[in-house]
């Protein structure tokens, strides 16, 4: 994500990015939200080298209904697809980003034949301020339309932890950013959100039937802290513990040029076209209606606020909002303070996302 202060599991994706640098806070998700400066956005542009495949589908071929898978990243091939960011945390986290090879040795990557992995560092105890080694990874290639489809089947949780699956442009936030999977410490909803420069809203209540809660209207990274135009999922287990008591899921980003849509299936609510082998069909999921909907009717020309974007995974520690004091004992199930939770290594197991796949399909 870019700098923010404030907030950002299951898909199989299509999308890849690349990070600036500013400030984004988003609305803390809880039973009734509360708004907190949460992040300083994790934007640092990090110009990863353009290898692999640069899609950019054109209005004239993009025909909705007809998907068709283009990249895919999963088993043991998984990280073939990836960068590793290895500079400093832009959202002022207490994490050493690791490079490609110390993570692997590190254990902190892995992979089987069904599921990749990545996690936090849970064996170390550390001294007063030390970063704790973790992992952020960037898609090496860019893509813009598309549906980007994340199959998860475990995500970070736990004090201190601030994990995101996202996608972002390289001129942030002129390029536009759209955060599909954000949580931090203890939460159990998902928050997704659009950060724009200007001339980019959202209405109250969503187009196209998204069942999601709006938290703020305005998606203009320049306003209100960075906090975007963010929409928590209604549900308590679409993120960290109850998500992955419930066996994961499947978070579906659809990219067009009339708008952004975001989806999430339980395992066993998933459409048969979302399984390998298909083709997805988003207009067949009438039964099954989005979360979030972002329509060009309400962002003045959406084509231009997004340009190419990367896909992102990263598990970031306290930070501009994991660790903001509003955040951190929200709920009451953290106690202490933030930077006391990086020192000790227990506190981390179940800091690791376990993804299936990420596909995108245009």
């Amino acid at each position: 994500m870019i700098q923010i202060s404030a907030l950002k599991v299951a898909i199989t994706m299509m999308v890849m990015i690349t990070l600036p640098t500013t400030f984004a806070s988003h609305e803390i998700p809880r039973p009734h939200h509360i708004k907190i400066q949460k992040k300083n956005h994790r934007h640092k542009s990090q110009k990863t080298r353009f290898t692999g495949l640069n899609r950019q589908v054109k209005p004239a071929g993009y025909v909705p209904g007809h998907y068709k898978l283009v990249s895919e990243s999963s088993g043991h091939s998984f990280f073939d697809n990836w960068d590793f960011f290895s500079d400093a945390d832009p959202t002022h986290g207490m994490v050493s980003y690791q490079p490609v090879d110390e993570a692997w040795k590190s254990g902190l990557v892995s992979t089987s034949p069904n599921s990749a992995k990545i996690q936090v560092d849970n064996s170390s105890w550390l001294g007063d301020g030390e970063p704790r080694k973790s992992v952020r990874i960037t898609s090496k290639s860019t893509f813009k339309y598309g549906l980007l489809v994340l199959d998860a089947i475990k995500m970070p949780f736990g004090c201190s932890t601030w994990p995101a699956f996202w996608t972002v442009g390289d001129n942030w936030p002129m390029g536009g950013e759209i955060d599909i999977v954000e949580g931090v410490n203890m939460l159990t909803k998902n928050q997704m959100t659009l950060h724009t420069a200007s001339g980019c809203s959202v209405q109250t209540p969503m187009s196209n039937s998204a069942m999601g809660t709006v938290l703020d209207k305005n998606c203009d990274a320049a306003l209100d802290g960075n906090s975007g135009c963010g929409v928590s999922d209604p549900s308590e287990i679409s993120f960290g513990k109850p998500f992955n008591d419930n066996g994961g899921g499947v978070f579906v980003m659809e990219w067009k040029q009339s708008g952004i849509t975001i989806w999430r299936f339980a395992r066993d609510q998933l459409p048969t076209d979302l399984t390998p082998g298909h083709q997805p069909n988003p207009d067949s999921w009438s039964s099954h209606p989005p979360l979030a909907h972002w329509s060009n009717d309400e962002c003045n020309n959406l084509s231009n606020q997004f340009g190419e974007h990367r896909i992102v995974f990263d598990i970031t520690l306290c930070g501009d909002w994991a660790g903001s004091q509003g955040a951190y004992t929200s709920g009451g199930q953290c106690g202490g303070s933030c930077s006391e939770a990086v020192k000790d290594p227990a506190n981390f197991k179940d800091a690791a996302w376990e993804v299936a796949s990420v596909r995108l399909y245009q």
